[in-house]
C-alpha cells in the first residue's frame, strides 16, 4: 500500500491520540468513528481486530500501531515496548 493510500489511517491514529474526546467515543462505539471516518469495510473490519497482524496488512507504520494500540487500551502499556517496534523499522 502506498503511503498515500495510508494517509487517512496515520491521520485518524494521530487525531485518536490527540483528542481524549475521540478517544472516549471510540472506546464507547468504536465501530461508529470507524464509520464516521470514512474507512472502507476492510479497513474497518483490521481496525477493530486491533491486532498487530491487522494492523500491519493495513499498511500501517509500526509506531503508528504502538499509539493506535495504546489510544484503544492504555493497560497494554505495560504488555509492550518502544523495543518490540525496533525490529520492524529496520
Amino acid at each position: 500500500m502506498a503511503m498515500e493510500d495510508r494517509k487517512h489511517i496515520h491521520d485518524f491514529v494521530h487525531r485518536l491520540w490527540q483528542s481524549p474526546e475521540l478517544r472516549a467515543r471510540f472506546e464507547a462505539d468504536a465501530g461508529a468513528v470507524l464509520a464516521e471516518q470514512g474507512f472502507a469495510e476492510a479497513e474497518c473490519a483490521l481496525l477493530l481486530d486491533g491486532e498487530f497482524p491487522a494492523l500491519g496488512e493495513l499498511g500501517m507504520h509500526p509506531l503508528a500501531q504502538m499509539v493506535y494500540s495504546l489510544a484503544r487500551n492504555p493497560q497494554i502499556a505495560d504488555q509492550i515496548s518502544f523495543g518490540d517496534y525496533l525490529e520492524d523499522l529496520e
